[in-house]
């Protein structure tokens, strides 16, 4: 635990606790990137659409000041494999994945209850977690311009706030 989380352990409980009816049912996934800004921007993200739990798989260790502070409030895990993250994972929950060869557009996309959301690297996502992926969770978001790919940051966002407004659109949000 970082020193910040440990002095303010009293009160960051309380505030979780009024955070925690406003979370969502979405448990998030990803590799630790090597730049630490999509790192940054994702679990700013997370923190913002009200991801509920999060696991960062991979042993870089870069959570950084660029996230203003939210991985303070965030309830996050690193783990160092795939396999130690699946072994964590709740079986039952269905996995859905942001692929841009994904069978699924967006928004056509309706989200079961407490999905799982794994995000991959630039080369795509790990074979381990394809391979316990249905067809339909496999969401594409449509692309207009000549690049094959959103930048992972921009991508998460796009899925989580798609996530939300689905979710709960009568949460009223923090002022």
């Amino acid at each position: 635990m970082t020193a910040y989380r440990e002095k303010y352990k009293d009160h960051r409980i309380g505030i979780l606790d009024k955070i925690k009816p406003l979370q969502s049912d979405l448990i998030l996934c990803l590799p630790m990137f090597s730049k630490d800004v999509n790192t940054s921007a994702i679990l700013r993200s997370a923190h913002i659409f009200g991801v509920r739990k999060i696991y960062l798989a991979g042993n870089e260790d870069i959570i950084s000041r660029q996230t203003s502070g939210t991985s303070h409030w965030l309830d996050y895990k690193r783990v160092n494999t795939y396999e130690e993250l699946f072994d964590l994972l709740p079986e039952e929950h269905p996995i859905i994945v942001a692929d841009s060869h994904g069978a699924t557009l967006i928004y056509d996309f309706q989200w079961p209850t407490n999905p799982i959301l794994f995000l991959g690297r630039e080369n795509g996502i790990p074979k381990i977690v394809l391979k316990n992926v249905n067809d339909h969770y496999q969401i594409k978001i449509p692309q207009f311009g000549l690049c094959e790919s959103l930048n992972v940051g921009v991508a998460a966002g796009i899925m989580l706030f798609h996530h939300r407004m689905q979710f709960d659109k009568s949460a009223v949000p923090i002022q």
